[in-house]
């Protein structure tokens, strides 16, 4: 059953700016899906810094759900199971199929993230700016 709101990839959209913002389960500074977990389901890599369910061990108390800040960890209804993003392993289907290479997988260049992040402010600046004149 195709179920689209168990995307584990998430857009966000901002309408208004223009601008739509993919979420997805990443390496969190840190894991509160995992510090609150009462039964040691979700983990964490210690080497990746990527989290996991554990299926055997879940008692589907959605804590993992509610603690996640992204909201990329879901609770499957049909199948009663916790979904998150695991990567595909190290392989994410989405990067393999995206048709405009938005979506990409690889090690992360912590500089060229922060130089992304301090651009934000400035180029939400130029949207509302244009959008105010069109």
């Amino acid at each position: 059953m195709f179920q689209p709101s168990l995307a584990r990839l998430r857009i966000v959209s901002y309408d208004d700016l223009g601008v739509d913002i993919p979420f997805v389960c990443g390496p969190c500074e840190e894991a509160p899906c995992v510090e609150v977990c009462p039964v040691y389901a979700m983990r964490r890599d210690p080497v990746s810094k990527m989290t996991f369910v554990d299926h055997d061990r879940c008692i589907l108390c959605k804590s993992c759900v509610a603690a996640c800040v992204y909201g990329v960890i879901l609770l499957d209804t049909v199948k009663m199971r916790i979904v998150k993003c695991d990567h595909c392993g190290g392989d994410p289907a989405c990067a393999k199929v995206c048709p405009t290479g938005a979506i990409s997988y690889g090690p992360v260049d912590v500089a060229a993230v922060l130089d992304r992040r301090r651009k934000i402010p400035a180029y939400l600046e130029e949207i509302e700016r244009t959008a105010s004149q069109g």
